[in-house]
């Protein structure tokens, strides 16, 4: 064996051994996982507020009851987009299908807005009259800054 192939034996070698340690001791947050939406974690805009500790458990409460309904809601858009995809375009009653799935997609969307809103005004109500007060202060996200299908050109 040359010089060459020994040195990438051994690089390839190390690779292998050293860069699946590294993967596996990658204990983070990953890609698609959203730690700002954990049922037992607040938000950083209400946790910035200095809330009691009655008002994070009433405010963990209102949260895991929205999650598991919003878990449902989102494995039902899930099945509308997947059986929108399984239609075949060549189908006599393709038009017609297509139209039925994007009525139902718009009214799980607007049960999705609906039920945000009412989660934010549950817990607007929690808050005392300082922090309602603090939040409304607080600066609101820029969404032309945000990536993916969100963005603004």
């Amino acid at each position: 064996m040359n010089t060459f192939t020994r040195t990438l034996f051994a690089a390839t070698l190390a690779v292998a051994t050293f860069g699946g340690v590294a993967i596996a001791g990658h204990d983070g947050p990953g890609r698609g996982e959203h730690r700002e939406f954990d049922a037992d974690r607040l938000p950083r805009h209400l946790a910035a507020l200095g809330l009691s500790d009655a008002q994070k458990t009433q405010i963990k409460a209102l949260r895991e009851a929205s999650h598991a309904r919003h878990q449902q809601e989102r494995a039902d858009r899930k099945a509308l987009h997947e059986s929108l995809w399984a239609l075949s375009p060549s189908a006599p009653n393709y038009t017609a299908e297509v139209d039925r799935i994007a009525t139902l997609l718009g009214q799980e969307h607007a049960t999705l807005i609906r039920a945000k809103a009412a989660l934010r005004a549950q817990q607007w109500a929690i808050l005392t009259p300082s922090q309602q007060s603090q939040l409304a202060a607080m600066p609101k996200p820029d969404f032309s800054k945000m990536r993916g299908h969100r963005r603004q050109k």
